[in-house]
């Protein structure tokens, strides 16, 4: 008896997360804006999320509404 099977497998390109606008560090002072900056997400990516730690307060992420 041969017991085989056939899947189909799809392969999705890798996830990437780039700086486009601003600055990637900055110095946060009392009473001082920071600059503004933006990241893009794409090549496949599903959204994106905070892993070290919390935002500064006032800085909130905001994401396109399809993610």
């Amino acid at each position: 008896m041969n017991d085989s099977s056939l899947a189909s497998v799809t392969i999705l390109p890798t996830a990437s997360i780039a700086l486009t606008s601003g600055l990637s560090t900055q110095t946060l002072c009392i009473n001082n804006n920071i600059t503004p900056f933006s990241y893009t997400i794409g090549n496949g990516a599903l959204g994106a999320s905070i892993t070290s730690g919390d935002l500064p307060l006032g800085v909130n992420p905001i994401l396109p509404r399809e993610f």
